[in-house]
């Protein structure tokens, strides 16, 4: 074979190989769209649709820094605040709210809570609903 016929051979195998590659990058294209993995934003939005918002809004906050659901850390567990306002009337509920969004101590021992001023009443309320529930 000749110089000119190798060079001929290698461009067509070369130009068969790149149809090939192009062909499986179709074929797992099209596995990948029929198998979709979710991606980690579309995971973490089912994972809020499908919890309480106020435990979307506690997560979303800086409270369980101090709080968790069962083991109080700075604060009291969720728990236990359940717990001691199992029966909140309203007068109670508006007490909790004015509680966090403006902090203070005393209730749960020496160490005052972090005001939170910016979260708006409707916000703190689906979040007090949110901790009732673990009383369930």
């Amino acid at each position: 074979m000749d110089q000119e016929t190798h060079i001929k051979t290698y461009v067509f195998f070369g130009f068969i190989v790149m149809i090939a590659i192009v062909i499986l990058i179709g074929v797992i294209s099209l596995i990948a769209q029929f198998l979709h993995v979710a991606t980690e934003e579309e995971t973490l939005q089912a994972d809020a649709e499908s919890r309480h918002p106020g435990q979307v809004l506690v997560t979303a906050n800086d409270c369980m820094t101090c709080h968790r659901i069962d083991q109080g850390i700075i604060g009291p567990s969720y728990r236990e605040v359940a717990k001691r306002y199992v029966d909140a009337d309203p007068k109670t509920i508006g007490m909790l709210v004015e509680k966090i969004q403006q902090g203070g101590s005393g209730n749960w021992g020496s160490v005052p809570m972090t005001a939170h001023p910016k979260l708006p009443d409707e916000n703190v309320r689906l979040m007090i609903e949110w901790i009732f529930t673990l009383n369930d």
